[in-house]
């Protein structure tokens, strides 16, 4: 099959090795603009760490007592209670620790340390 001077002139003929490749002009330039692109976008939307960001850990534990027992003995509340301890942690300055204590019976606050 013959092909026209103008088909002729549009395509590229590369040599590989023992085996000849032919591509027209066209597809050849999509192909490069297609890995250009990917190579570039890949670079230019690549991020680094962000070394401002912080870790906030936040933990916390519930516990629950027949008597409303205290370590300091003026909150000690002598009925049944639920403690529920927090723990807030920012990094190396800020820690937030608060204990909260509630009476079972009402379900009133009984203390906050």
């Amino acid at each position: 099959m013959a092909q026209s001077a103008a088909t002729f002139a549009a395509t590229k003929i590369f040599k590989i090795g023992p085996m000849i490749y032919s591509f027209p002009k066209n597809i050849l330039q999509k192909i490069i603009l297609t890995l250009f692109l990917t190579i570039t976008l890949q670079i230019s939307f690549a991020q680094d760490t962000d070394s401002t960001s912080k870790i906030i850990n936040f933990r916390g534990a519930a516990s629950l007592t027949n008597n409303g027992f205290s370590f300091i003995p003026a909150f000690s509340l002598g009925k049944p209670a639920a403690i529920f301890n927090f723990n807030i942690n920012g990094g190396k300055r800020f820690s937030f620790e608060p204990v909260f204590r509630f009476a079972l019976k009402d379900g009133r606050s009984w203390s906050f340390i």
